[in-house]
């Protein structure tokens, strides 16, 4: 998940990404960070611009609350999570949280009130995220058209053509 930070926006120095990795868990990093070093797993990314639309400066707060409470939880995943019917542990607070990729991004929109509470946040797939997946938000918001971002070899090296 890409945020914005920080007061009035000055371009990509304002952009953090927000993700949950194996080996580190859940941390946040400054985008440019990303584009320099994270990225070498990846050749092209797709990215949604959510649209909140109705529910804005609340889901703003819950969403800033929820960073810092899920900053350095680690990170799993297993097949059996998604047999879940419930949400097992479903506070970010809660010391034996962890979070795969799209479950943490499930998660921030649900303390966002932008997905359903009585799905467990296990059972989005990265894959329901993309333009063709049908996802349905809440409260009015929506999610843009996927843009695909590339990676140069001159964004590798510290040229920002993203």
């Amino acid at each position: 998940m890409i945020l914005r930070f920080g007061g009035p926006t000055d371009g990509v120095k304002d952009l953090a990404v927000f993700e949950a990795l194996g080996g580190t868990g859940v941390r946040i990093h400054s985008f440019m960070g990303f584009a320099k070093s994270w990225h070498a797993q990846y050749n092209v990314i797709s990215v949604r611009r959510l649209h909140l639309n109705s529910v804005g400066q609340q889901a703003r707060g819950n969403i800033t609350q929820f960073v810092q409470d899920a900053m350095g939880k680690p990170y799993r995943w297993r097949p059996t999570m998604h047999f879940r019917r419930a949400s097992v542990h479903p506070k970010a607070t809660d010391s034996r949280r962890t979070f795969f990729c799209s479950e943490l991004i499930a998660k921030a929109y649900k303390v966002m009130g932008l997905l359903r509470h009585d799905v467990p946040s296990c059972l989005y797939l990265p894959g329901a995220f993309t333009d063709n997946s049908g996802l349905r938000l809440l409260s009015g918001a929506e999610l843009g058209c996927e843009m695909k971002m590339k990676f140069t070899d001159s964004a590798r090296s510290g040229d920002s053509e993203t």
